[in-house]
């Protein structure tokens, strides 16, 4: 239910009024949204040869990928995590030793969307 008051239509003066507003949608009623999440590395910094893990969350079963990129934007690394169910999953990767240092960006990719998250590097 909306209050509607002070308006003006035309330059008149309208009553303070009452309605109701209904919409109409395709798909999932509101306030439902879709989502792909992926949460910061840890640990953040990367140590070259030692793992970090991203957790990440989906909303519905969703083929997945990870993609690293370097600041310049070229794909360091494409992993295929292939078909997951909804929910909360963790991914490690181990940067190789004698990976430059430096800022990283790891963007999530699914059915609901895509997430990016900034990381970094260090020897």
């Amino acid at each position: 239910t909306v209050q509607l008051s002070a308006i003006e239509a035309n330059g008149e003066p309208w009553p303070d009024n009452t309605g109701l507003i209904i919409v109409n949608s395709i798909g999932t009623p509101l306030p439902y949204a879709r989502f792909a999440r992926l949460e910061q590395n840890y640990p953040n910094p990367a140590i070259c040869g030692l793992p970090t893990t991203w957790a990440y969350r989906i909303d519905k079963q969703s083929s997945v990928r990870l993609v690293l990129y370097d600041i310049g934007g070229r794909t360091l690394e494409n992993f295929d995590l292939g078909e997951r169910d909804k929910g909360i999953h963790v991914f490690s990767f181990t940067p190789p030793v004698g990976t430059a240092t430096g800022l990283y960006w790891a963007r999530l990719i699914t059915n609901s969307g895509e997430f990016v998250q900034p990381f970094i590097v260090v020897p």
